[in-house]
């Protein structure tokens, strides 16, 4: 009932268009700082802590295929999820990567749908289907609407409690997940907007983050965040594939997790199996032909070595 009303909602917006505006805020953290890590494959990693800071996300989704484009830090940052392969550039470090959503630990989630997931390696849908159900209880709201509560645990572990809005396609209005000590540990509250007759799509979340223990809430408040729709929300308008391609300048350097290496974008190279040719530089989409390019380049490579150590 739940991910069958979630997946209905979805399935009637072909397309969605739409700009969203995130507020980070650390209450714990007096001024900015930006700490430098220093990557094992050569060049520097950046992060920036401040008490507030902003991004700005231009979305454009199609089915699972998702197209961001980061205003952060004076730069446009490209992400894309193309056939299940997330593809990311940033124009001012100019690197790139290449990966499986499986490979996005740590990751909070990019994609609007999937707000108040704690890591991006699962949308809400896997996060329902493959988790243990814990419990399960059908109730109802102070308005008379049908509220659906499933508690879960991941393979890790983890536990989460999940409220599902019967009014609202059974989408979730509230998400939990739970210290060890069984303690809140992040909280996200969701509200919605119709954008068809009876069709959903997020409005406005707020995540809160708490360290353990059993001190009262705001002294162990970590983190909020708070995540609004800008503007109207554009849907089922045509989109075409190649805007899920990212195209890497010639001289940016890219880590390949898909075949566990440091690339120049010059020696990978998928088009999509249906869809316009790329454009300028170099592009990446990986869908069921960039895999099995990848798998003959790997496999040439290896009996390459082999035959050259018989000469």
């Amino acid at each position: 009932m739940v991910l069958a009303g979630i997946e209905g909602n979805y399935a009637q917006l072909r397309t969605v268009r739409v700009r969203v505006r995130t507020v980070y805020e650390n209450p714990k953290i007096r001024e900015e700082k930006t700490i430098v890590v220093k990557r094992p494959q050569g060049g520097f990693l950046k992060s920036s802590q401040s008490p507030r800071r902003e991004v700005v996300k231009t979305c454009v989704m199609r089915g699972q295929d998702l197209h961001l484009e980061i205003q952060r830090n004076g730069s446009t940052e490209i992400r894309n999820r193309y056939r299940d392969v997330w593809s990311h550039y940033s124009p001012a470090e100019n690197r790139g990567w290449i990966g499986r959503p499986d490979q996005q630990v740590g990751v909070p989630p990019e994609d609007p749908r999937d707000v108040g997931i704690l890591f991006g390696t699962k949308t809400l849908a896997e996060v329902l289907r493959q988790d243990t159900i814990l419990s399960a209880e059908q109730t109802m709201s102070a308005g008379g609407g049908s509220v659906v509560r499933v508690g879960t645990k991941d393979s890790l572990g983890r536990k989460a409690l999940f409220e599902f809005d019967g009014s609202r396609a059974f989408l979730p209005s509230s998400i939990t997940y739970f210290h060890e000590d069984a303690t809140a540990n992040v909280v996200t509250a969701i509200t919605y907007q119709e954008v068809l007759r009876k069709v959903w799509f997020l409005k406005r979340a707020q995540t809160k983050a708490f360290a353990d223990g059993t001190t009262p809430e705001d002294q162990r408040l970590n983190q909020v965040v708070t995540t609004e729709v800008q503007d109207a929300v554009v849907v089922n308008e045509p989109v075409t594939e190649d805007v899920f391609v990212t195209e890497f300048p010639k001289d940016a350097v890219v880590s390949d997790t898909l075949r566990g290496k440091l690339v120049q974008p010059r020696t990978f190279e998928a088009k999509p199996a249906q869809g316009p040719p790329s454009h300028r530089g170099v592009s990446v989409a990986v869908g069921a032909a960039g895999l099995a390019l990848v798998v003959l380049v790997v496999w040439w490579a290896f009996h390459s070595r082999r035959e050259s150590r018989r000469v």
